[in-house]
């Protein structure tokens, strides 16, 4: 398709009935100009992103994943969380590196409206310990190995009441 140039973007986008359409809103007790078309929550615009089918998602190094197999992926993961008792309002701690597991992860929490607790992967036991108490994660979700560091042998040094009442998954 022909690409259109600055002016007739803002033409036609912000315009009445166009995708980014602009319209009159109070907020905070301002009246405002602001976007009338936007999607409530992450989680429509991820839904809504079904509809570019066979497109790339995703690249990771060699890697590719279109968005028919991201939301493949996304359903699968969210209903292994289901099945081990997670739902809306739950936490997740993800203990894992920046990989395509992690952004699949997310969206399951998303689509179920759980929420992900992030767990630095230079973290050890003590400030997993912390991080688990301190969020109240339901579960928690652990990369095998990342820069020699093997996650799963630092659970073993997490007090055990730290993990009381959490599901803790292997990738």
């Amino acid at each position: 398709p022909d690409m259109l140039n600055g002016g007739e973007a803002l033409a036609i986008h912000p315009g009445p009935g166009g995708p980014f359409e602009i319209g009159p809103a109070t907020v905070g007790g301002n009246e405002l100009r602001v976007y009338t078309k936007v999607p409530q929550s992450l989680r429509e615009v991820w839904l809504g992103s079904a509809a570019h089918g066979d497109a790339t998602f995703l690249v990771f190094q060699q890697e590719r994943i279109t968005f028919s197999e991201a939301h493949t992926q996304v359903r699968r993961v969210a209903a292994h969380l289901v099945a081990g008792g997670i739902g809306k309002g739950d936490r997740v701690a993800f203990w894992l590196p920046n990989t395509p597991a992690y952004v699949i992860l997310y969206l399951a929490c998303v689509r179920l409206g759980a929420i992900m607790v992030a767990v630095n992967t230079r973290f050890r036991s003590v400030e997993l310990q912390d991080i688990l108490a301190r969020s109240g994660a339901k579960a928690l979700i652990v990369w095998p190995h990342f820069l020699g560091i093997p996650f799963p042998d630092n659970l073993s040094a997490v007090y055990p009441p730290a993990l009381a009442h959490r599901k803790t998954t292997r990738l």
